[in-house]
């Protein structure tokens, strides 16, 4: 998508307020992506330090690639949208003093848990939600472009996961876990927040064309979202890789 598709998008056709949302958003994606290949990045340096077989370190710079054109892709919808897209600020990819200090087989793993096996898998299941809803124009040809990167990175299936699972103790693995749960329960958080207040009832998820035709989501589909992805995909992974006690919600 190049300046052309930029200059077809109608901005007059769409609430002029949700167009401005939706520009902040889309230029937190860009922000969010540009991360996203950083933290990649340093995940391809940790796989080398740490012996990984060579397809796995290809796939994981295949994956920075991704990220790369993602930060592309996104500029152009907020370009599209009327405004101009940034970097995050610091642009340095912070790190905690924990990760920096840890071994990079620690790293290594850390970063595959959090970022490949539940970011990822959350991800895949926004973008597959707003895919089929965010229509032919230029935010969903995006979302479907994204979609079809990040779906193919496993979604969720991690080699390096399950090898160094293998290889732990049980006590190992019950720090693994408990790391795993603080990767996820500020996700869940946020979803319980966002549905406060909604009766169980009115939790269903409406379609919301408006929203869809920007790539957006209201709070409250975004939450429901989150809790199906949860529930149908995400926590029965986790489950199967001994990360999430089965009788655990």
């Amino acid at each position: 998508m190049g300046a052309s598709a930029s200059e077809a998008f109608a901005r007059e056709s769409h609430d002029p307020a949700l167009v401005e949302r939706a520009r902040g958003v889309w230029a937190e994606r860009v922000h969010t992506e540009h991360r996203s290949a950083q933290a990649l990045a340093r995940y391809v340096h940790e796989l080398l330090a740490v012996d990984a077989p060579r397809p796995e370190i290809e796939a994981a710079l295949d994956m920075v690639r991704d990220e790369l054109r993602h930060v592309a892709l996104c500029e152009d919808v907020v370009r599209a949208l009327g405004g101009q897209p940034g970097r995050p600020t610091p642009l340095d990819l912070p790190a905690p003093e924990a990760f920096r200090r840890a071994p990079a087989a620690q790293r290594a793993m850390g970063t595959a848990i959090s970022m490949l096996v539940v970011n990822e898998t959350l991800s895949v299941g926004y973008l597959d939600d707003l895919a089929r809803r965010a229509g032919d124009g230029v935010c969903g040809h995006v979302v479907r472009a994204i979609l079809g990167d990040e779906a193919g990175h496993g979604a969720g299936d991690v080699p390096l996961v399950e090898r160094t699972l293998a290889a732990c103790s049980p006590a190992e693995r019950a720090e693994w876990a408990a790391f795993t749960e603080a990767c996820v329960r500020p996700h869940l958080r946020r979803a319980e927040d966002a549905l406060a207040g909604v009766p169980p009832a009115e939790r269903v998820l409406e379609d919301e064309p408006a929203h869809a035709a920007l790539g957006l989501f209201t709070p409250r589909r975004q939450a429901l979202v989150l809790a199906r992805t949860w529930r149908e995909t995400l926590r029965p992974r986790l489950v199967a890789l001994g990360l999430w006690a089965a009788a655990v919600p």
